[in-house]
């Protein structure tokens, strides 16, 4: 018999594990709500694909949570209960950690870099010098072949994303993610209707993934509703959306 609701706990934490200044003891989650900590107001989104003729995206911890409901009935009967399975921990960096960027916006300073994570994935480490961001790590949840072309034909996907944004820092979001090499330019696109330009940088090469990264960051409260990928004849290559913002 296993006790599967704290291997799925114990999962799960290790996927969006807590800050080390809390706790999840119920006393501390009272406290919180009461008294939302400076750290809580950042907020991951989850996004999917909604352009025409676009591909759903696939959202990376629904998938590990199947993989583990899954896997529960083989630990079982392997009776292995060593380390959690790759899949388990995708943010674990599979080599060197390299920064890419780095800058300061409204008075503070910013720090991005990437590494390779579980399953061939780009990620990143953002480090943000105020009370609201902090240091933040996570993975795009596609392996980086996805935005590769091969055999002359367009890649599975064009363009990734993750948004962050925080109500109390004067950055008030950033938008990275993973963009094919043959994508000219990458656009955020606000709910006012406006596009502010994402840098294009190239994967460093000893990371060995054949793919670019963008990210753009702003002090303007418009919150983003897409980001854009487009050609050099400014045709529209795909638009990812986000399911909501804030």
């Amino acid at each position: 018999m296993i006790d599967a609701e704290t291997l799925v706990r114990e999962q799960l934490s290790k996927l969006d594990p807590l800050p080390t200044t809390l706790s999840g003891d119920w006393d501390d989650v009272l406290s919180r709500v009461q008294r939302p900590a400076p750290a809580t107001r950042l907020r991951r989104l989850v996004s999917i694909d909604l352009s025409p003729g676009g591909r759903r995206r696939r959202i990376a911890i629904a998938i590990a949570v199947l993989a583990l409901l899954i896997a529960i009935p083989a630990f079982a009967i392997a009776g292995d209960w060593g380390s959690p399975p790759s899949w388990a921990r995708p943010d674990a960096p599979h080599g060197p950690q390299v920064t890419v960027a780095s800058g300061i916006e409204g008075g503070i300073s910013w720090k991005l870099a990437l590494y390779i994570g579980g399953g061939d994935q780009v990620c990143t480490a953002l480090t943000v010098a105020d009370d609201y961001y902090g240091s933040d790590s996570g993975c795009s949840g596609e392996s980086a072949s996805t935005y590769s072309s091969s055999n002359g034909e367009a890649p599975a996907d064009w363009v990734g994303g993750e948004g962050m944004t925080s109500e109390r820092s004067k950055i008030k979001w950033f938008v990275l993610g993973p963009v094919a090499k043959s994508v000219d330019r990458v656009s955020i696109r606000l709910r006012s209707g406006a596009e502010v330009p994402a840098t294009i940088v190239p994967v460093p090469a000893q990371l060995g993934a054949d793919v670019s990264f963008y990210y753009a960051l702003s002090t303007d409260p418009d919150p983003v509703t897409a980001v854009v990928a487009r050609s050099k004849d400014g045709t529209v290559l795909e638009t990812y959306r986000f399911l909501s913002w804030g």
